[in-house]
C-alpha cells in the first residue's frame, strides 16, 4: 500500500510540473487516460499491467508527445522458492500521426525514453532436513535503467471526449526487454 501511495503521489506531481513546462513550450494538453498492458518480458511469462498518461500535441502539426507511467509485476514458485520481477516505468514518447479520410481514427507511430525501476527478489523458505534446519531468506534489488520505446497504434474517437487506444511497443532496457500491448482510453480535455 505505502509504494501504491508513492506512486500516485510522484505521478501527480509530475502530471501538473509537466502540465505547466507543456502550455509554456507550445504544447497542447489533449487528455489524461489510464491504460492496461499486456507485457511480455524476455525470459519471463506474460503478465497484466496498469497505467495512466498524459496526451498533448504540438499546436499546428501532426506531432505529439504523450508523458506516461505504468507498472507490472509477475512471480513464479518452484519447490517452495518464489521469485518476483516488477517494472515501475516512467516517460515520454514522440508520436507522428498519419493523416487519414477518417476524423475518428487516428494512427500513429512513435518512438520515446523510459526509466524503468526494474525490483528482482527471491523468496526461499526455511527447511528440516530430519531435525537440522536451515534458515530461510530473501534477497531483493532494485536497478534503475534507461529504456528505448519504439512502436505505434491507433485512437480511436468514440465520443466527443472519450478516445480509445491499442498500440505495441517493443520496449529495449537492460536485462528486462519487453513487447508491450497496451490497451486504453483518454478523457479529452476541453
Amino acid at each position: 500500500m505505502k509504494r501504491v501511495m508513492i506512486f500516485v503521489a510522484v505521478l501527480a506531481a509530475c502530471l501538473f510540473a509537466f502540465t505547466a513546462s507543456a502550455d509554456a513550450a507550445g504544447l497542447a494538453v489533449r487528455g489524461v487516460g489510464g491504460h492496461m498492458t499486456i507485457a511480455a518480458p524476455d525470459d519471463i511469462d506474460a503478465t497484466i499491467g496498469l497505467g495512466f498518461l498524459l496526451d498533448m500535441d504540438i499546436v499546428g502539426s501532426q506531432f505529439g508527445v504523450e508523458s506516461y507511467a505504468s507498472y507490472w509485476s509477475q512471480s513464479e514458485s518452484a519447490f517452495g522458492v518464489e521469485a518476483s520481477v516488477s517494472d515501475f516505468a516512467m516517460g515520454g514518447r514522440g508520436k507522428y500521426k498519419f493523416l487519414t479520410s477518417s476524423t475518428s481514427v487516428h494512427p500513429y507511430v512513435g518512438a520515446g525514453l523510459g526509466l524503468h525501476f526494474v525490483t528482482a527478489g527471491v523468496e526461499i523458505p526455511a527447511y528440516d532436513f530430519g531435525g537440522i534446519i536451515i534458515p530461510g531468506t530473501s534477497v531483493e534489488d532494485t536497478n534503475v535503467n534507461l529504456g528505448l520505446d519504439l512502436g505505434g497504434g491507433m485512437a480511436f474517437d468514440v465520443g466527443e471526449r472519450i478516445s480509445l487506444l491499442t498500440d505495441a511497443w517493443g520496449v529495449i532496457v537492460s536485462d528486462v526487454s519487453q513487447f508491450m500491448l497496451r490497451f486504453g482510453m483518454i478523457y479529452r480535455i476541453p
